[in-house]
């Protein structure tokens, strides 16, 4: 990346990128506060594999990389995604289980965060930022633009997968309405 200077105009040349089959690692859907995540701030990390780092530090896109905690391991490549609700182009976050597909919004896509995945798709969408004074040559940051979360069933989720959710969403439904007695 050293001496290639983005410019607005390449925006036009950095696609988006679709993962499948993905890991995704750090996940940080709800906003929570951590000692590396400013409140507000939902993210999360794609682990980027080594045949395609090249070409993505190349286009601008800040890959990271973590050495490899023990000897034997893979150095780890990642790209921070940022997942934007308050914007022109928020994302779409679908769970997928049995066969059906729920979509997320900005309230509930913190479930994300604590769920059991199987599968991971995701595609990303590039903004190129212009030079800033601890990045001079300008970058790329990466947002969520789609993802289909497959989550891990177990038994009894798929045992149970036929029939309806009626689920009390919202608190919708109050104590009188419950199906059972005192």
């Amino acid at each position: 990346m050293a001496g290639k200077e983005l410019r607005m105009e390449d925006k036009k040349k950095i696609g988006e990128f679709t993962f499948r089959d993905a890991k995704i690692i750090w996940r940080n859907f709800e906003g929570r506060a951590t000692d590396y995540n400013v409140k507000g701030d939902r993210n999360f990390n794609i682990v980027i594999n080594p045949d395609d780092v090249d070409a993505m530090r190349e286009d601008g896109w800040n890959v990271k990389e973590r050495p490899p905690k023990r000897e034997g391991d893979d150095t780890l490549y990642h790209l921070k995604v940022k997942v934007q609700y308050d914007s022109p182009y928020p994302p779409n976050v679908w769970l997928v289980t049995s066969g059906h597909k729920t979509k997320l919004n900005a309230n509930n896509v913190k479930l994300v965060d604590t769920a059991r995945i199987k599968r991971v798709d995701v595609t990303i969408r590039p903004y190129v930022y212009p030079p800033k004074p601890n990045r001079p040559e300008g970058g790329v940051t990466a947002y969520l633009k789609t993802m289909y979360i497959t989550l891990q069933e177990d038994i009894l989720d798929e045992m149970y997968a036929n029939i309806p959710d009626t689920s009390f969403v919202n608190n919708s439904v109050s104590d009188e309405e419950l199906p059972f007695e005192d």
